[in-house]
């Protein structure tokens, strides 16, 4: 129970640390991060995650920042996830499954894409503007522009924050799998 505790704690401290600039208040973010941790765990599928992001939403004020706050959070999460895993799978190449896969590649496309999003948004605006020859141009500038917004205010999120969230999310999971090994140790499950 102490573990489990210690767990959501730091899980919730990196919650925090993602949307901390909302000033939502301490208490009133406790009790939003312990209500949708509950739905999460009664919920399949996390797709209590969708209920994490209205509750967040709610209290930031902005359905934008709220699921910005709750996309990170569960980046950070799984990119961790995703780094312990990997050396893991490296040694025993036999447990490789369909889910760390997928996982792996999650992580890597969405860097990828983080990376090269400031070039790509860039000269496709300035492509579009010279050649607005189609119809559809506006509606293309438009939704660039709402991107760059997304992507904009997610670099603030994260700017000077990335390690300390990953630590935590590092912390989180190792803690998972400890408690994972005791309560396997105590009912004698190999």
């Amino acid at each position: 129970i102490l573990l489990f505790a210690v767990i959501h704690v730091l899980k919730l401290f990196r919650m925090y640390l993602v949307l901390m600039e909302q000033n939502t208040g301490f208490g009133r973010f406790v009790f939003a991060y312990c209500r949708t941790t509950l739905a999460n765990l009664i919920i399949p599928f996390k797709i209590g995650d969708i209920y994490r992001m209205i509750a967040f939403s709610k209290i930031t004020g902005s359905a934008g920042i709220g699921a910005a706050g709750v996309i990170v959070d569960r980046f950070f999460d799984t990119m961790a996830l995703v780094l312990i895993l990997l050396p893991l799978h490296v040694l025993n190449p036999s447990k490789i499954s369909a889910v760390s896969v997928f996982l792996a590649v999650f992580v890597a496309v969405t860097i990828f894409v983080y990376m090269i999003f400031p070039s790509a948004y860039s000269n496709l605006n300035k492509y579009i503007i010279m050649n607005r020859d189609s119809k559809n141009s506006m509606t293309v500038l438009k939704w660039l522009e709402v991107l760059n917004s997304g992507y904009e205010y997610i670099r603030r999120l994260v700017r000077g924050k990335y390690a300390l969230i990953l630590l935590m999310s590092f912390g989180a999971w190792v803690l998972e799998g400890g408690l994972l090994y005791i309560i396997a140790w105590m009912f004698g499950i190999d």
